[in-house]
């Protein structure tokens, strides 16, 4: 998976330099958890897991639990195995002062770990689900075992972004991937620009940008 591919033009969401993918079976297309993802980003997460093997893979920040059932779908259609490390606070939204109950019932997810346990027993029995209810930083730091695969979708300020990089890159192998969403925002933008330069661009779709790891 070495080709570059171009943004996708932010009102229509179509994939502009690789129409092929329209041909390509969508495995992810049947989970029902909400997403912040295009459905072509959705498909990018889904074929690179499909595409790199089995290993370790972790979504940082899973919001509802989209991209961590897509990149089990991706291992699952490739005839892979792993682990799935699901990394996010999990925890109900606060409403604030101005903030209305629909936004806070939209981004309230703390009963995400239960739906993923479920959704796995039941659809992806042979790929482990490993839930880190926490800070996404403090995860990486912790850990000591190697990854394929990590989606940073967590802190989006600069402080928090570059704080989970550095905490999340050093364990990404050889010929693996790092993967950044909303791209477009400033603070994820200033890190990426500052990102070391063992990490090659492969891919560009809508605001995710995936790096494969040359170091």
């Amino acid at each position: 998976m070495s080709e570059r591919t171009a943004a996708l033009d932010y009102t229509t969401e179509k994939i502009r330099d690789i129409p092929e993918w329209n041909l390509e079976h969508k495995g992810w297309a049947p989970q029902r958890f909400k997403s912040k993802t295009s459905s072509s980003e959705t498909h990018l997460l889904y074929r690179t897991a499909r595409l790199l093997g089995s290993g370790n893979y972790a979504d940082v920040g899973v919001y509802r639990g989209a991209s961590t059932a897509c990149l089990a779908a991706g291992l699952c259609d490739g005839g892979h195995h792993g682990t799935i490390y699901a990394v996010d606070l999990f925890a109900p939204l606060v409403v604030g002062e101005g903030e209305s109950d629909e936004y806070a019932h939209w981004c309230d997810n703390a009963d995400t770990p239960q739906l993923l346990r479920h959704h796995f027993d039941e659809t992806y029995p042979h790929i482990q689900l490993a839930i880190c209810e926490g800070d996404s930083s403090n995860f990486g730091f912790a850990l000591e075992v190697p990854f394929r695969f990590v989606f940073l979708d967590a802190d989006h300020s600069y402080e928090g972004c570059v704080r989970d990089y550095i905490a999340w890159e050093r364990l990404i192998e050889h010929e693996g991937m790092l993967a950044f969403h909303d791209t477009h925002l400033p603070g994820v933008a200033r890190v990426i620009d500052e990102i070391d330069p063992w990490w090659e661009l492969v891919h560009h779709i809508y605001s995710t940008k995936i790096f494969k790891c040359k170091r």
